[in-house]
């Protein structure tokens, strides 16, 4: 995460990291040029594994802009919230739900936003 946070600061890139059992969800803001070749690194690092893109749209505004990295392990009642308001199944589900509806990215976002609050 040090040399995560200091890379992003230093490129202007803000976001968020969620973790879950083994799994990671991370939304990258910044520069497209910069992200797309941060996501290529990521995708090459032989550290992970089955990396896919969700979802890749240009933002008037960021959803995290005070966060180099905000990072958050989340619980089973943190995954359990997010199940109750975008009828989840589990956490993986999250990439039907952002692919397929504006409503559900609008409430990921949220809900990732007030899970790092607490």
């Amino acid at each position: 995460m040090k040399v995560s946070r200091k890379f992003n600061l230093e490129n202007n890139i803000t976001g968020c990291l969620l973790y879950y059992k083994r799994e990671f969800l991370q939304i990258l803001e910044g520069e497209e040029t910069v992200i797309l070749e941060l996501y290529h690194r990521i995708e090459e690092d032989k550290r992970h594994h089955h990396v896919t893109l969700l979802y890749n749209e240009k933002l008037e505004v960021k959803a995290f802009p005070n966060w180099s990295m905000a990072y958050k392990e989340l619980t089973d009642d943190d995954v359990d919230k997010l199940k109750v308001h975008l009828n989840l199944n589990e956490f993986t589900s999250l990439i039907s739900a952002i692919d397929t509806s504006t409503i559900s990215k609008k409430l990921f976002l949220y809900f990732s936003q007030s899970i790092l609050k607490d």
